[in-house]
């Protein structure tokens, strides 16, 4: 996880700044979030790069945004951060994710499709990784779970089985306990044991 926070564990360390919840947005530097569009989809943005901050703001209002003081550095930017969020947000919302896709991924913007997870389980990349995986279960037949990452060449893991159904070992590890037939039996019409056995 500290791979994904970026310079905050220095910042935090040597600055004593302990940045509070801000979503999808980052508390360092701006555009950055997930915005909704006019089609139900959710799309990631980051112009958070000087250039990319400029291709931006030309796709969202041209040369005026560009040249706007509000915008034309960094650190005007991230102080003006929920002005250009809102900025963002309001033109995204009124277009649809291909759009929107399109429009700021040909002009070298990184903009994505946040996608369901439903939609990625046929996903070409995923598919092509062995992401996920079917293993057999002796209740639902096979199911699809997520394969072991990292997979290592030489000793690729791999998922043999789901967990157990409930219940399935209490007797094994009652007797391991040293509890005798006739308890584990009383005990599983009493209910002590819990659900199944």
């Amino acid at each position: 996880l500290y791979s994904l926070l970026g310079p905050l564990p220095t910042l935090a360390k040597h600055l004593d700044h302990a940045p509070v919840r801000s979503g999808s947005r980052l508390s360092f530097s701006s555009p950055r979030n997930v915005y909704g569009t006019v089609d139900g989809h959710w799309i990631a943005l980051s112009g958070t790069a000087p250039s990319r901050a400029v291709r931006l703001l030309e796709a969202l209002g041209g040369q005026e945004l560009v040249d706007d003081e509000r915008f034309r550095t960094p650190a005007a930017r991230q102080q003006h951060a929920d002005d250009l969020d809102a900025l963002v947000a309001a033109w995204i919302e009124t277009r649809t994710a291909a759009e929107v896709e399109r429009a700021l991924g040909d002009r070298g913007v990184a903009v994505s499709r946040v996608f369901s997870v439903s939609e990625t389980l046929d996903d070409p990349h995923y598919v092509a990784r062995g992401t996920l995986t079917d293993v057999p279960d002796e209740t639902l037949g096979a199911v699809t779970m997520q394969a072991p990452v990292p997979r290592m060449s030489r000793t690729p893991g791999r998922v043999k089985r789901p967990g157990p159904r409930l219940g399935r070992d209490t007797a094994t590890v009652l007797k391991e306990l040293g509890f005798s037939d006739a308890e584990i039996e009383r005990g599983a019409r009493d209910g002590s044991w819990g659900e199944g056995r």
